[in-house]
């Protein structure tokens, strides 16, 4: 045998690498794709709906007065200036900076725009590295409020001076329109924090709204959502995450977050087409003119363009509510800071009383015009009520209704303000009911007198029967269950690994009669991982028990470590809790390189797999099977690793070649990226072979000297079968694109990286044996 013709085993191998490094890119064509991903935050999809609802008004706010039940032009100091404001666009830093401020005013008891280290809201943004031209900050606050009630609350902007908060929303300062200094907003940043309880100021919903202009921008902007109502609007439970954004024109695309909005900075005028794409989705493309101010571009999944419509609905100021508005334009070097703080609020002396119970109640915050109140409710029988100088004085006789939770409200007048508080209608623990029988009998005067008493008490308890006839007594007791409800989870503790997803069976069990929904959410989970219930909220039938499914989503910025977090049950004024723990644990390769000279790369090849690999069909599909893999035991070694300093490093030294391999495969995909799905085939068939042949190939060229001829034939048959293989996969991948299958996609993909790893490791041990044997 020639030392020529044993080349021909290597030779082979890189025509089939090359053609199917080719292959894909002449099939499916060069499509082209913005430079640079533009990151805009992750808000929360109630934040992401206060947006949209700003950006509804800003349109145009005559008609969202009317939404709101008021005339938009009240109460402002200049109602000429009042008309369409271009959109604003969602701020990575001032989103930061929002949610944080709202989490902070809830943890540490305070509502004001200035922090408790004397930073106030310009003060946050410089040190963010916003550099504004214009800034301005709304707040408010509520107890069980939404942020989307907030918002609307913030927009009526009732009894605040100049209707400071409303300015802010819609840009209403003089004079407008101007040039320079910049007076108009171009983004904002809305942080909403909900609690399940009230902190020390008795609120748990914050709403911080931060507005600025800087040198960035202008922005193309929108929300990418699924109207399942129909109503050609977005809505919580409508987003489409991971949409990828692509204008024709410009140096950023970007990708949707993960409640479907987006923003581009796109600094021209003229008409563009943006084209939106994902798998499952699109594209669909559309054509936008600019103007060099910020344009609104929403696509939704029925493909029709989106457009604002308006509802009529009337809104009322809540029981609890402060809100209060900061702007400042620097350029002027003046500030000014409106604030209200309109709280009426009642309390109760007593939470439960039964029928016929006389109930205290008394309240401060109310208007000092007020000149008289009333009490409202299904509980409040017969009652009085008086109101002086904001304070109010009542009670009430507990009206004869049945057991259960009833809310009593004390409202103000001429002013309208209200407050409310929750009480619950007990049975009384000596309710008693007396019947009385008599029966007479022709042969004696005997009277039988018969008194049956019952008596039961809150809770779970018994009913004593007690029947008397003449002198002889007889007692029974019959256990009786008050309507209530428990629930559990399927673990206490839950193992996560960064970038990944888990589910948690939550059952609700219903006690005696209970029937009522029950509210499921998750407190105390760290910033970076999010929690949804399906079906959220569950109502189990009497005696029967329901399930929910919560999953949590861990995104790859949460540290890795322990976090205890509560779940909540919440039906009417009854409320459960289950303390549970939540590990995030790291990948083996994170583990091992974290803090070394790798751990840029690490975070390369990350940015890698994020803004690359997984905008596209292919790698997507691919994805879904190799985390199902890679987690099944990258977590375990992980663990392994960090506490044995030993196997970190032999692991760190492991993965050299891994990591430049990978990197090999990015700078592979940057070559083709004028087509990304078959970019992302090339990559992954390159990154295949060179795992094969670097990590693999050694050992089986040892191993093959070791075997007898016999088996190193069937190598050989194994080799020419793999080959095989690999040209059929090839053309089902391509079928699968066409068929935009996502099962046939992750399999076929499966199948090919490993056929390419083993033909790789097979084709080079031959060439390596043959080159070191004698030549005949």
């Amino acid at each position: 045998m020639s030392l020529k013709r044993r080349r021909v085993a290597p030779f082979v191998f890189t025509v089939l690498i090359l053609t199917a490094f080719s292959f894909p890119l002449g099939v499916f064509g060069p499509t082209v794709k913005a430079a640079v991903l533009y990151d805009s935050g992750d808000p929360t999809p109630a934040e992401q709906l206060v947006l949209e609802y700003v950006n509804r008004a800003r349109s145009d706010p005559v008609a969202e007065g009317q939404r709101l039940g008021i005339d938009i032009h009240e109460g402002l100091p200049d109602p000429s200036l009042v008309g369409p404001r271009p959109p604003l666009a969602m701020s990575k830093i001032l989103l930061n900076i929002a949610q944080t401020h709202s989490q902070n005013m809830y943890n540490l008891n305070y509502f004001s725009h200035n922090d408790p280290n004397g930073d106030t809201p310009f003060d946050r943004m410089t040190h963010a590295g916003y550099d504004y031209l214009t800034a301005g900050e709304n707040m408010a606050g509520g107890l069980g409020t939404t942020a989307a009630k907030l918002e609307d609350l913030i927009m009526v902007d009732a009894g605040t001076p100049g209707r400071g908060h409303r300015v802010n929303l819609l840009d209403l300062f003089n004079p407008y329109p101007c040039g320079n200094p910049l007076c108009v907003y171009s983004e904002v940043g809305i942080g909403y924090y909900g609690a399940a309880s009230p902190n020390g100021l008795g609120l748990n919903s914050l709403l911080t709204e931060d507005f600025g202009a800087a040198a960035s921008g202008p922005f193309l902007l929108g929300v990418v959502y699924n109207d399942l109502n129909n109503n050609n609007f977005y809505d919580i439970g409508e987003s489409i995450a991971g949409v990828t954004i692509t204008p024709s024109s410009g140096g950023y695309y970007a990708v949707t977050s993960s409640s479907g909005g987006y923003a581009i900075p796109i600094d021209m005028s003229g008409t563009i087409t943006v084209t939106a794409s994902a798998p499952g989705f699109g594209p669909i493309t559309k054509t936008v003119t600019l103007n060099g101010a910020n344009v609104k571009l929403d696509f939704t999944a029925s493909a029709q363009t989106s457009s604002t419509t308006s509802t009529s609905a009337q809104t009322s100021i809540t029981s609890t509510l402060i809100i209060t508005s900061s702007t400042v334009v620097t350029t002027s070097s003046t500030q000014t800071t409106t604030s209200v703080v309109n709280r009426p609020s009642i309390a109760l002396n007593l939470l439960s009383a039964s029928a016929g119970s006389t109930v205290d109640v008394t309240g401060s915050g109310f208007s000092s015009g007020d000149a008289t109140c009333l009490l409202s409710g299904n509980a409040v029988g017969t009652s009085n009520c008086s109101i002086s100088s904001g304070t109010l004085a009542a009670s009430f006789v507990v009206a004869n209704v049945a057991v259960g939770t009833y809310s009593v409200g004390a409202t103000g007048s001429p002013a309208g303000d209200s407050a409310s508080a929750i009480f619950t209608v007990s049975a009384s623990t000596s309710q008693t009911t007396t019947s009385t029988s008599t029966s007479t009998t022709l042969t004696s005067t005997q009277t039988t007198q018969i008194v049956t008493t019952t008596s039961y008490t809150t809770g779970s308890s018994s009913s004593q029967e007690t029947t008397t006839t003449n002198t002889q007594t007889s007692t029974t007791n019959t256990p009786i269950t008050m309507p209530d409800f428990s629930f559990s989870t399927s673990s206490n503790a839950i193992n996560l690994a960064q970038s990944s997803t888990g589910d948690l069976i939550v059952s609700v069990q219903s006690i005696g009669s209970f029937d009522q929904q029950v509210h499921l959410e998750a407190i105390g989970l760290p910033q970076g991982v999010e929690i949804s219930f399906s079906p959220d909220p569950v109502s189990p039938s009497e005696g029967g028990t329901i399930s929910s499914t919560a999953t949590l989503i861990v995104t790859r910025s949460v540290p890795t470590g322990i976090y205890p977090f509560t779940l909540v049950a919440t039906s009417g004024s009854v409320s459960k809790q289950i303390p549970l723990s939540l590990r995030v644990s790291g990948c083996l390769i994170a583990t091992a390189t974290f803090g070394s000279e790798l751990a840029p790369e690490v975070q390369f090849l990350r940015d890698f797999r994020d803004y690359k690999i997984l905008q596209t069909f292919a790698g997507t599909s691919f994805m879904v099977a190799f985390n199902t893999w890679y987690y099944s035991f990258s977590p375990g070694v992980a663990q392994y690793e960090s506490i044995h300093p030993v196997v970190r490093s032999a692991a760190k030294f492991i993965l050299y070649p891994l990591i430049w391999i990978l990197k090999f495969g990015s700078a592979v995909f940057d070559l083709a990226s004028f087509n990304q799905e078959g970019a992302v085939i090339v990559s992954g068939l390159s990154v295949s072979a060179l795992l094969g042949a670097i990590y693999l190939a050694g050992p089986l060229a040892i191993l093959r000297q070791r075997l007898p001829t016999k088996t190193r034939r069937a190598a050989r048959r194994l080799e020419k079968a793999l080959f095989f293989v690999l040209v059929g996969s090839l053309f089902t991948l391509i079928l699968s694109e066409a068929l935009r299958s996502e099962m046939l996609m992750m399999t076929v993909a499966s199948i090919a990286v490993l056929a390419t790893v083993m033909a790789s490791a097979l084709w080079t041990s031959h060439a390596i044996t043959e080159l070191h044997r004698p030549t005949k």
